[in-house]
């Protein structure tokens, strides 16, 4: 039984190097075969040292001796030295293959490669942790080729959330620094403003000290002309005040002389001829208007006369 089953299973891994794989089957395949370490032989032959396991996962230890393991009894009244053909002639016959075009078919021999039938109990206990190894193997290479896919996918990540980060913080530099010009410009606008509005006030303030200086000397010089017009006008009153008093003390004097004739007329009988000479004698000069000007300040002399 054990033959059997030991047959089996080298035809199935025999038969799945056939030629009726599909691409991704053989490629499959292809790698499968290369990670095959070759089998244990025996005390003293070389070995292959075992491929260093994911991390946290200690190394399966490899066997050191060839074990010797009888060969398990055949089936009753069959050698175990007799090549297993004889007895199981069509076991080859009765394996299907699967392929994508035709499904499960019977494979073709002529791809398959010789091997002998008959699969002493030794070599079959010598395959086992050779199979176990080979499995623990892929399971350990798959392992290792998650870790890394899980490693580099991480890498990855975190390589775009660096990226991100600094994408970020440029970006925070940036307008950090777009802020700091947009105060420094504001700052130097403002300080730019200030200074024409004091200069703009200081230019003011010397135009208003101006005007006021020119206003001031206006009415200085205003003033001083206004003195000198007083001074003068003063100087004409007392010109024409003086020229009154001659004119006044004239006629005071007239007035006498013509009084004193008209007494002395009067005296001979001639005063009504001395008031006509007086009052009427040039008109032009001795209007009723000029006498009360020039002479009385209002009050007509020739009044006076007739009233003497």
């Amino acid at each position: 039984m054990n033959v059997l089953l030991s047959f089996a299973l080298l035809q199935v891994v025999i038969v799945g190097g056939g030629p009726n794989k599909t691409v991704v089957e053989q490629q499959a395949w292809d790698e499968h075969v290369k990670t095959i370490p070759p089998v244990l032989g025996p005390p003293g032959s070389a070995t292959v040292p075992p491929a260093p396991g994911p991390p946290g996962i200690p190394p399966v230890p490899l066997p050191t001796e060839a074990r010797t393991i009888p060969p398990a009894p055949g089936p009753p009244g069959i050698p175990t030295t007799e090549s297993s053909t004889a007895y199981f002639p069509s076991v080859t016959d009765s394996l299907p293959h699967y392929t994508e075009a035709r499904g499960y078919v019977t494979p073709r021999y002529e791809d398959i490669r010789s091997v002998d039938e008959h699969v002493p109990g030794e070599e079959e206990q010598r395959r086992r942790p050779q199979e176990r190894l080979e499995e623990e193997e892929a399971r350990r290479r798959e392992h290792e080729e998650a870790q890394r896919r899980a490693h580099e996918e991480q890498r990855r990540l975190e390589e775009e959330r660096r990226l991100e980060e600094a994408r970020r913080k440029e970006l925070e530099e940036q307008r950090r620094l777009e802020d700091e010009l947009r105060r420094e410009e504001a700052r130097m606008r403002d300080e730019r403003l200030r200074l024409e509005e004091q200069e703009r006030r200081e230019h003011e303030h010397r135009i208003r000290e101006q005007r006021l200086k020119e206003e001031e000397e206006r009415r200085r010089k205003e003033l001083e002309l206004r003195r000198e017009e007083h001074k003068r006008r003063i100087e004409e009153f007392q010109k024409l005040e003086d020229q009154r008093r001659q004119e006044l003390a004239r006629f005071e004097e007239e007035r006498r002389l013509w009084k004193e004739k008209l007494k002395a007329a009067e005296a001979d009988g001639k005063k009504t001829q001395l008031l006509h000479i007086i009052c009427h004698d040039g008109e032009v000069i001795r209007t009723p208007e000029a006498r009360k000007e020039l002479y009385t300040e209002g009050e007509d002399p020739c009044e006076e006369f007739k009233k003497v």
